[in-house]
């Protein structure tokens, strides 16, 4: 395979598909970064990179909530990003995959995260813009969203 590419397609040329992919997930990391509904996991590895969706009210829960609701939250979360990612992919517009990692920020929690891999050199800004829109509009439309969202707005004292 590598040498029908190499054959095909030059080094320089595999070397622009490569730039190009890195190049679109860094892109697409600094979009991530941008929403106030969606987290950056992981920088882009190579054209690489993991993130999740989170509701602005969700992370202003996260931030003061108890231990016992944080992990309530966090599990809820979990759900909603599989939720999502299985709508996206019956869907069939977009593929994102997801996976589970360890999350530093959690105190090595365990989180399901989606996870990029930038690879497709028909790939462009608005493709990528579109993923982010598709999954918004499919966590409002998630089964999962309303417990979670009863969750957020239940109080540490209840």
């Amino acid at each position: 395979m590598l040498y029908a590419n190499l054959h095909l397609l030059g080094r320089k040329g595999l070397a622009q598909l490569i730039d190009l992919s890195i190049d679109n997930a860094h892109y697409f990391a600094s979009l991530i970064a941008q929403q106030p509904d969606f987290e950056l996991d992981s920088h882009p590895q190579l054209c690489i990179l993991t993130y999740r969706h989170v509701p602005e009210t969700v992370r202003a829960a996260l931030a003061t909530a108890s231990a016992d609701r944080r992990e309530k939250i966090l599990d809820a979360l979990d759900a909603l990003t599989i939720s999502i990612q299985e709508m996206q992919r019956d869907a069939g517009r977009s593929f994102v995959s997801r996976t589970q990692l360890v999350s530093a920020q959690w105190g090595g929690r365990p989180m399901a995260v989606f996870r990029v891999v930038l690879a497709n050199p028909d790939t462009t800004h608005a493709i990528l813009q579109d993923i982010l829109d598709e999954q918004r509009a499919l966590a409002a439309a998630s089964p999962c969203m309303a417990p979670l969202m009863a969750l957020v707005a239940a109080s540490d004292a209840a």
